[in-house]
């Protein structure tokens, strides 16, 4: 997500006065009160994999009983909220998405000194997967040959998801009959057939889902350049998994009258550390019996073959909060004592710490050239 240049300003600036704000929502999320004064602290975490990426913990000053549970109130069972975070520039507030939120469990903490409220919350796929809703009450049922779009569509609606799913198109069918039973959830309808076509499936920070392949990052430009001369960077882990690396992908799928399916992807890229012509051959054999043809068994390789060897090297590291930073945002680190030279790192997990002195740990992956 691009930073517009006054945020970015801001961001690198001597001083901040960072801003908060929470929007409180019935369940079909709309909002019903607004508040800006009341966050004492908390946390958001992110994490860029299929089914709940966000989820955050917020401690609220509770000092004039707003935030009492009661089902008449804003924090209740069937409540979200909207979480923003941003600065004071020039007199005006700007804000950044964060999530919307399902609560958890509240604890009320009622002192002298002090009357607060800690909230534990999830993003919407808490809603599919039984922790806030989406266990299936009967058995669901997808037929073979059922269009996966559409598939991802109906479970959506039938899950009760309010916004409109953004999804990429495509022609792919389930290749078997997709069965759940009572007692199993949504998500794990979800999930399974994004495992069929190695897509992505989440919600973002608007409270929409999504559904789409894993998009190439070599070409993407940072979005962020961290640097030991700037002021946001804090320092760094540089970490090397070298036993997890594997640069040969063998993936067999279904076996359709007689003709099984099967794709094979390698690092060929004379520049990649991680070649099969520097290193040998390292083996990776994946079985799945959902994939039903070889283009499909090919794209499951050259997927794995991507996180196999990005494996290989990721970076820790803290940072004054840049808040419009997203997971499965690229940026690059120059922190040369540590062994990084303004490489392309594709950010995996961030936690941002929600108060006025708060620091942001983020996890990032090793872009490596695209393999083909």
């Amino acid at each position: 997500m691009a930073i517009p240049d006054t945020y970015r300003a801001a961001l690198i600036a001597p001083t901040r006065s960072p801003r908060f704000k929470i929007e409180w929502m019935d369940k079909y999320e709309n909002v019903t009160k607004e508040i800006t004064g009341d966050l004492i602290s908390g946390s958001i975490n992110a994490s860029r994999k299929n089914g709940i990426r966000r989820t955050c913990q917020l401690n609220l000053n509770n000092k004039n009983g707003l935030y009492i549970p009661d089902r008449n109130g804003i924090i209740w069972l069937d409540k979200k909220f909207k979480l923003y975070t941003g600065l004071l520039i020039g007199g005006v507030e700007y804000f950044n998405e964060q999530g919307v939120f399902n609560l958890g469990n509240p604890i009320l903490s009622g002192y002298k000194s002090q009357r607060t409220i800690q909230i534990e919350a999830y993003d919407n796929f808490s809603t599919l997967n039984g922790q806030i809703a989406g266990t299936l009450d009967v058995d669901y049922v997808i037929p073979s040959g059922t269009s996966i779009n559409n598939a991802v569509k109906a479970i959506f609606t039938a899950a009760g998801v309010i916004k409109s799913p953004v999804i990429t198109p495509n022609s792919e069918t389930t290749p078997y009959t997709l069965t759940k039973k009572a007692g199993e959830s949504f998500e794990s309808l979800l999930l399974e057939l994004a495992d069929i076509i190695s897509y992505e499936i989440y919600f973002d920070t608007d409270g929409r889902p999504r559904f789409h392949p894993e998009s190439d990052k070599t070409s993407v430009a940072s979005v962020w350049d961290f640097s030991e001369d700037e002021v946001t960077f804090m320092g760094s882990d540089h970490n090397y998994d070298m036993l997890s690396v594997k640069n040969y992908i063998v993936v067999i799928g279904d076996n359709i009258n007689g003709d099984l399916a099967t794709g094979t992807a390698q690092d060929t890229n004379i520049f990649s550390p991680t070649s099969v012509a520097r290193i040998g051959k390292k083996v990776k054999v994946i079985e799945d019996s959902n994939i039903y043809s070889d283009s499909l068994a090919q794209q499951r390789a050259n997927y794995e073959l991507k996180k196999a060897i990005q494996i290989y090297e990721n970076v820790d590291f803290k940072c004054m909060p840049v808040d419009a930073l997203r997971e499965g945002d690229v940026v690059t680190i120059y922190n040369p004592d540590n062994g990084l030279n303004r490489e392309k790192f594709l950010i995996e997990t961030i936690n941002l710490n929600l108060d006025y002195k708060g620091e942001q740990t983020i996890n990032a992956t090793k872009v490596y050239a695209q393999i083909t």
